[in-house]
């Protein structure tokens, strides 16, 4: 069993500029958009994963009273 309160872990300040580079990044679109099912699949956890960096790095300035 897991402890599903525990805290997010704190995002560095190069995840957050990755993670904001992402938001204007489109270069996934072509996989995105692929036939092939492996390719596809890549490309929306590739996706995933990118915004659970924006979510990490949105978390963190809000603990840092940026926002």
């Amino acid at each position: 069993m897991t402890n599903l309160a525990k805290k997010p872990l704190r995002a560095s300040a190069a995840t957050c500029a990755r993670s904001l580079a992402a938001l204007h990044d489109i270069s996934l679109w072509p996989d995105l958009q692929s036939t092939g099912h492996a390719a596809r699949t890549l490309a929306w956890a590739k996706q995933n994963d990118r915004i659970q960096a924006v979510e990490d790095a949105m978390d963190t300035a809000k603990r840092r009273g940026v926002f």
